[in-house]
């Protein structure tokens, strides 16, 4: 039910100092995992409070969340609003991952953008472009050059965002294996995979024996599975190593997830 990060890996390790998240966090993360994004006031409040935000924060947050723009708040509900709602989109698709027609692809032809180099771009404009393509799960050749397999079903959402800076071409590299092994470290994000499927079996042991102590550490390490998701590069079968963990960390993180909203809904009712 947790949605944070960009589409960089976890750091390997990282799982030994998983970090609170803020009160911010707790709420949109809450929200994105929640159909519609929507809950009263006091339920997200009592639901804070559950995972360690005191409801004086978690009070003042939502405050500044509706001030921002990021939440909208009517009878006592509050739900959530402009990229955020966009984020659970984006959320959605990482934890689907991608259809058997997209992993079947041979990964022979190739999206490629390069960046037009016309114009002066602000450090923001810059940035901006970068986060777009890494959301549409590109790679960076070299600067300006952006790249992946023309597999997914995204690729015309990808051309509509990216076009007004950049020119598109689609394009057969001669060695799809070796620009793979150069634009993403499979090996490093697989490593992490594991270290995250390990640490969910055994938090999933604890929501099994309805520890309401653990659903703060537990709602921490399901955002890392989510932000490592979202750097999963969804590349085509034919691409990948032949023990790719991605299709079982998300069956895991399923199991993981629900085992974690049985604990927290009966705590939420009795807190």
């Amino acid at each position: 039910m947790k949605q944070v990060g960009n589409n960089q890996p976890v750091e390997p390790g990282a799982l030994a100092s998983l970090r609170p998240l803020s009160a911010r966090s707790v709420i949109a993360s809450t929200l994105l995992g929640t159909r519609p994004p929507s809950l009263p006031g006091r339920q997200l409040v009592r639901s804070c409070e559950i995972l360690g935000i005191a409801g004086g924060t978690a009070r003042v947050a939502m405050t500044r969340m509706v001030a921002t723009g990021e939440l909208a708040m009517e009878d006592g509900r509050y739900t959530l609003i402009g990229p955020l709602r966009e984020r659970q989109r984006r959320q959605d698709e990482s934890l689907q991952g991608i259809s058997d027609r997209e992993a079947d692809s041979q990964g022979g032809t190739w999206s490629l953008f390069v960046i037009d180099g016309g114009g002066p771009r602000s450090a923001a404009e810059r940035s901006m472009l970068r986060t777009t393509l890494l959301r549409y799960r590109y790679g960076e050749v070299r600067e300006g050059v952006w790249s992946r397999p023309a597999n997914l079903s995204t690729l015309d959402q990808a051309r509509s965002a990216v076009a007004p800076h950049a020119s598109h071409w689609l394009t057969t590299p001669d060695d799809a294996l070796s620009l793979v092994g150069a634009m993403w470290d499979l090996r490093s994000w697989s490593n992490e995979a594991q270290r995250l499927r390990d640490a969910m079996s055994r938090g999933q042991r604890d929501l099994d024996r309805s520890r309401n102590d653990t659903l703060p550490e537990n709602f921490a390490l399901d955002a890392a599975v989510i932000r490592h998701l979202q750097a999963d590069p969804l590349l085509p079968q034919a691409l990948l190593p032949a023990d790719w963990p991605g299709q079982d960390l998300r069956l895991e993180r399923d199991a993981f997830d629900a085992a974690f909203n049985r604990v927290w809904r009966a705590a939420l009712r009795f807190a």
